[in-house]
């Protein structure tokens, strides 16, 4: 690929609201021949040895051993063929010898990651073929930053360009992620205003003719020309990239965010379907960041994999006592007091073996999780394991914005955080409540939502009035926050005149944009090997919740079940509610392997056959429930209707 091309590709490095999206994914085509080998190049910077204190970072290091670890562990990558690049090993001279070892192994049909967590710069451009006179680059450990210097221990785009070229030429299986940042308006610092770090960039140092050169006419480059690989980078050119710390410990937002979905990914999923969740799962923290993805394969299989993975496993390390280590943890849903199977290493299919132990979830990290074992024994390294029971927490996040700091305020939060069920969210949340002058608002999260109500501070019921709306939410969220990754239920959804939809500047980020009385078809694809039957969830943004059996949908007395295999079209309206200019619902489709009746609509208790799905649905609010996760499954659509 040209110079233009990476320049182009680095200066995007660097939702609203997360609304998940469980088992969304769709399956994709190859563009590649079957994998022989896996490679990765690993390279994160914390600490670099000619820049003042103030310009150190943090997380860089985390980011990479996250990648090498999801590597390894669900990749199949062999740790002799990663190379990885911590704080002084990626100096300049470091880096370069990397990439040649890298580009002398690789052969046709290799798969190739390359991953870059570290502070980004910019060098004025001697050739005029910079847009804006300056070449992005990347920052070593050992980079000196002096105008005379700064361009000589740096590494430039046209290096990048230059061995990027080498490895496509080879291979077109290349992954390319950049978490770094190339422009003074897309630094990267954490997001808690009280706990900021550095950001990932150090401002370019230009002579005054340099300065000179970069007032006059910019040239702009209509055409853009394609590079042949996979792209991600961690936010768009006008934007910030943030830090995110997970339980004290740094990362940085658009790593951290990027393994927890390819943690749930398998070898089907494209990227545009993980990097939309991805999107969404940053933006439930953070406003102004966007990850972006690029590139010629971008709508590609995850790391241009062939063929779906085996069921998804966690991997079990023996500790001592009856205790176990799990790698996965709270980024990717794991939960205190879920149950798992565990198996032999090896193991492909957990129907066709018998456990060995099971274990049960005491404590969790970011991204993995300790487990006492309940039955059975646990005594090599690398075992599998499968859910079995998930508990669901029924625990509603709520960020106290504003001023609270009034008696009257403050034991008001106190009274509200003194419900159970009710958490402070400082580092994410489902509901915000803000004060503003003599009233406190409510919001779903996200900076530009409209507020859904406002009370009277000096009201001498608004503890009551809060409290009342505040139970109608706490269900809301409770479904809202259902998901089954683990469920061998397959069954896919799609919605016919669905039009492409720029980020929402309401709730999050819709999969479907419709016009007020337009009328659509929902696809409903059962590709289980279990009979299914069908409901649709509708929960409103005005904390409503509106249940429909498929049988309802169409017109039949009986909820009949769909057949593996086959497909069912269900006709809809859209509809805006009175008085809004436009509404943002999210449907939540359950498919269960027996009928269910749900009345959420007067908080009733659930009707018909009991099972797993009924006993988490008619949970008292605020309660866990514990259930199998073996005959039901859900997928969410998020749908925005406009007048």
């Amino acid at each position: 690929m040209s110079h233009y091309h990476f320049k182009q590709a680095c200066f995007v490095f660097c939702t609203l609201w997360f609304l998940p999206l469980a088992g969304g994914y769709t399956k994709g085509f190859d563009f590649q021949p079957p994998v022989t080998h896996k490679y990765a190049l690993l390279a994160g910077i914390n600490r670099y040895s000619n820049l003042l204190d103030a310009d150190q970072l943090q997380g860089c290091v985390n980011d990479i051993t996250l990648m090498r670890d999801f590597l390894v562990q669900q990749k199949g990558f062999d740790t002799k063929n990663i190379i990885f690049l911590p704080d002084d090993q990626a100096n300049k001279r470091g880096i370069a010898r990397a990439f040649q070892k890298l580009i002398s192994l690789v052969k046709p049909g290799d798969m190739v990651v390359i991953d870059f967590s570290c502070h980004g710069s910019q060098v004025p451009d001697e050739t005029n073929k910079e847009s804006d006179y300056l070449d992005e680059t990347l920052i070593p450990s050992d980079y000196v930053n002096t105008y005379d210097m700064a361009k000589e221990t740096s590494i430039l785009d046209s290096d990048m360009d230059g061995w990027l070229n080498a490895i496509t030429k080879v291979t077109s299986n290349l992954t390319v992620i950049l978490d770094a940042c190339h422009s003074a308006g897309a630094t990267r610092f954490l997001s808690v205003k009280t706990n900021r770090l550095r950001p990932r960039f150090i401002p370019a140092i230009l002579s005054h003719q340099d300065s000179l050169r970069m007032t006059g006419t910019r040239l702009f480059v209509n055409s853009r020309r394609s590079f042949p690989y996979v792209l991600l980078s961690g936010c768009q050119s006008d934007e910030l990239s943030h830090e995110y710390i997970d339980n004290g410990t740094v990362y940085g937002a658009f790593t951290f965010f990027l393994i927890k979905e390819l943690k749930k990914a398998d070898g089907a999923v494209l990227w545009p379907d993980v990097i939309e969740n991805v999107k969404n799962d940053v933006r439930t923290h953070i406003d102004d960041q966007t990850p972006q993805l690029l590139g010629d394969h971008q709508n590609s299989r995850i790391f241009g994999e062939t063929a779906p993975s085996v069921p998804s496993f966690v991997y079990v390390t023996p500790l001592s006592g009856q205790m176990v280590e799990l790698s996965e943890g709270r980024a990717t849903g794991m939960e205190i007091g879920s149950v798992f199977n565990v198996y032999p290493p090896g193991t492909l299919d957990p129907g066709a073996v018998k456990p060995v132990a099971q274990v049960e979830i005491m404590s969790t990290e970011a991204f993995k999780s300790k487990a006492k074992i309940l039955n059975g024994m646990v005594s090599v390294r690398n075992s599998k394991a499968r859910e079995v029971e998930h508990d669901y927490q029924s625990v509603m996040n709520i960020a106290f914005q504003g001023n609270w700091n009034s008696a009257v305020l403050a034991g008001l939060k106190k009274s509200l955080l003194a419900d159970k069920s009710v958490e402070e969210g400082r580092d994410k949340a489902d509901l915000i409540l803000l004060t503003v002058k003599d009233s406190v608002q409510l919001y779903l999260p996200g900076k530009a939502g409209r507020a859904l109500s406002g009370y009277i501070i000096t009201d001498l019921s608004i503890h009551d009035i809060l409290n009342t709306q505040l139970a109608l939410w706490k269900k809301w969220v409770a479904v809202l926050k259902i998901e089954n990754p683990a469920s061998q239920v397959r069954f896919t959804v799609a919605m016919s005149k669905s039009r492409d939809l720029d980020l929402s500047k309401r709730l999050g980020h819709p999969d479907y944009e419709f016009k007020n009385g337009e009328n659509i078809n929902l696809l409903i694809n059962n590709t289980s090997a279990d009979t299914l039957y069908f409901n649709l969830l509708d929960l409103k943004d005005n904390g409503g919740i509106d249940n429909f059996s498929l049988g309802m949908l169409l017109g039949q007395a009986a909820n009949d079940p769909v057949m593996p295999g086959t497909s069912v079209n269900v006709p809809l309206a859209m509809t805006v509610r009175a008085g809004q200019p436009s509404s943002l619902d999210v449907l939540k489709i359950y498919g269960t392997t027996r009928d269910l009746k749900l009345n959420l609509l007067n908080q009733a208790a659930l009707s018909g056959p009991t099972g797993s799905l009924a006993k988490l649905m008619d949970r008292d609010v605020g309660k866990a429930a514990k259930v199998r996760l073996d005959d039901w499954n859900v997928l969410s659509r998020i749908v925005l209707i406009t007048r």
